[in-house]
């Protein structure tokens, strides 16, 4: 650990001029399992963790977002994003973020640093406006926490059948679901192989994903 924090601090002091000490410090930190559980305070009181401050200090970054109109109160964090010629508003609370898509608000539960992903890189980068979805049936391999199929079935899918093999992020996506009334969606805990077959997951890290042959009956 003593050496992790020794290269963070020297990749910080190159960037410091581009991003400033803290902000760096802080997108280092958030790749660490063992910091994520850091809390920065607001002057309100509200409380936001490593992970909160980095999608933030990545949006001012990308110049999507102003440091002077993000707002801190003792509820949680206002963010206004302006992204792709759209305007949106993220709310960062203690156990869930939301933001508003397509004239209404969505809710996503997230036990990983699934904030950037949804909004910038899922529902406002305009990776998926070439799919014509209206009326069709989807099948979304590997549904994440749930917001891709949500994505899918607000765009217009009749139905969304949704894959999602480890069991934590599959109980996160079905609670994202039902959070949002979305009511088209059959999410299977279930993944996609050549043959009928049961497997163990593991889920190491939020970033390496495995899925092991079993020798025995797993879940």
């Amino acid at each position: 650990m003593l050496n992790s924090i020794r290269g963070l601090i020297r990749t910080a002091a190159k960037n410091d001029k581009r991003l400033g000490m803290l902000t760096t410090m802080v997108i280092l930190f958030s790749r660490y399992s063992w910091a994520r559980n850091i809390m920065f305070r607001c002057k309100a009181g509200s409380r936001l963790r490593v992970t909160d401050y980095s999608f933030i200090a990545d949006a001012v970054k990308r110049g999507i977002a102003s440091k002077d109109s993000i707002y801190c109160s003792d509820e949680g964090i206002f963010v206004p994003l302006h992204i792709n010629g759209v305007d949106t508003v993220v709310e960062i609370f203690r156990d869930y973020f939301q933001f508003s898509y397509g004239g209404r608000i969505l809710r996503f539960y997230s036990s990983w640093e699934q904030i950037g992903n949804v909004i910038l890189d899922n529902f406002f980068s305009n990776i998926y406006n070439d799919l014509d979805l209206g009326g069709r049936i989807v099948i979304d391999v590997g549904a994440g926490i749930g917001d891709t199929p949500i994505l899918f079935a607000i765009r217009g899918a009749s139905k969304v059948y949704a894959l999602e093999p480890f069991p934590a992020i599959y109980r996160v996506a079905r609670l994202n679901i039902t959070a949002n009334g979305i009511d088209n969606i059959v999410l299977l805990k279930a993944a996609i192989g050549s043959r009928d077959d049961k497997v163990c997951s593991d889920l190491g890290s939020p970033s390496i994903l495995q899925l092991k042959s079993s020798p025995f009956n797993a879940y």
